[in-house]
């Protein structure tokens, strides 16, 4: 089964551009120590998001989840006004970390008058774990400019930071921090900047890493390539293995299909 998660980009453009990562605490069975972005899975009752008619059925639950997940995680409410006082935003964010429902959420922002600010979210990008994972996501992740400073409580979250993309990169490939492969994937395209074409790049490029030709970023020096490969059974699609960084070794299973055998091409000539 492929669950459905948003996640969410905070970002700011001044003086240059820095995306906050939280930490997901040690201890947690998942991606436990790693930096990642805000965000998370969605739940029954994220589609009842104020506004849920104008925006889709297609965007609701996921823009409510992001919505949501944003609150949670970091204790910004999109609003533009109508926001409960602090105090109650303080108990209603407690109650959701501690398991809250999130059609209970909604309904207490639409009584408290909250005017939410969907579009302040904006859809960048879109990316499905593979078929050898054994947890699968389909993850939105939404571009969401903010001057607030985000504050993280303990929990499923140990804490967090503003980093520039190529700062995060370069720790990562030092071995200094985790960071999941879609998360490099996305601070790669950031890395030189976030505008239009930046965008536009990253709305249009696949989703789907199996048969793309999207390398996945393993650790470093060490990238994978998912192949709808012949293997024996009960193997699911193979992969080839690129290792190394100027000089690499190429693990490969030997993809027999003409698109496949070029994507490999390109791998190896963009390393």
């Amino acid at each position: 089964m492929t669950r459905q998660t948003a996640n969410i980009i905070i970002y700011r453009q001044r003086p240059e551009l820095k995306v906050f990562l939280v930490t997901r605490a040690s201890e947690m069975n998942f991606l436990g120590g790693y930096l990642a972005f805000a965000g998370g899975k969605v739940e029954p009752g994220d589609e009842t998001i104020p506004l849920a008619e104008e925006l889709g059925a297609d965007k609701t639950e996921t823009l409510g989840c992001a919505v949501r997940e944003l609150f949670e995680e970091t204790g910004i409410l999109a609003t533009s006004s109508g926001a409960p006082a602090q105090e109650e935003l303080k108990r209603l964010r407690l109650e959701m970390l501690a398991g809250g429902d999130a059609g209970e959420f909604f309904s207490r922002l639409r009584t408290s008058g909250a005017n939410l600010e969907p579009g302040t979210f904006v859809e960048a990008i879109r990316l499905v774990t593979p078929r050898f994972s054994r947890r699968r996501f389909s993850s939105t992740f939404f571009l969401f400019e903010t001057d607030k400073e985000p504050e993280i409580l303990p929990g499923e979250l140990a804490g967090g930071g503003w980093w520039t993309p190529a700062a995060a990169i370069e720790a990562w490939r030092r071995g200094e921090l985790l960071l999941a492969p879609p998360v490099i994937v996305i601070l790669r395209q950031l890395a030189g900047g976030l505008d239009a074409s930046t965008l536009e790049s990253m709305r249009t490029s696949p989703s789907e890493f199996e048969g793309s030709g999207l390398a996945i970023p393993w650790g470093p020096g060490i990238e994978l390539l998912p192949f709808h490969c012949p293997p024996l059974p009960p193997t699911l699609p193979s992969s080839t293995f690129l290792v190394g960084s100027k000089r690499f070794i190429i693990i490969d299973p030997s993809p027999t299909g003409e698109k496949e055998q070029a994507h490999l091409l390109a791998a190896i000539e963009n390393r």
